[in-house]
């Protein structure tokens, strides 16, 4: 379900209270959009594990790493304010010679 909250002070209040009981855990900040997203179902949690399993398969020896979760951002120097998290992430890990 997609709700839209237009009222700024509703909106504070929200996300206020989500941090206070530790709800926000999995927020996401999409172009300045906060996204209150829920914990995927079982199966999801399943298929996205096979998958990275899989990855972590194809990609060892690539000096690649794969992770089941973690933060991403678009923003280098101020990554809060726009994060993500997938829920797999394969990340070219650069070598140094």
């Amino acid at each position: 379900m997609t709700t839209l909250i237009l009222d700024t002070e509703f909106e504070a209040q929200a996300i206020a209270q989500r941090r206070k009981l530790g709800l926000d855990r999995f927020d996401e900040v999409w172009d300045g959009v906060y996204i209150m997203a829920p914990l995927a179902n079982n199966e999801h949690q399943f298929v996205s594990f096979e998958l990275a399993h899989f990855l972590r398969v194809v990609c060892e020896g690539t000096g690649a790493a794969v992770m089941a979760g973690c933060n991403v951002s678009d923003q280098e120097a101020d990554w809060k304010s726009n994060p993500m998290s997938p829920f797999i992430s394969v990340q070219i890990l650069r070598r140094t010679y």
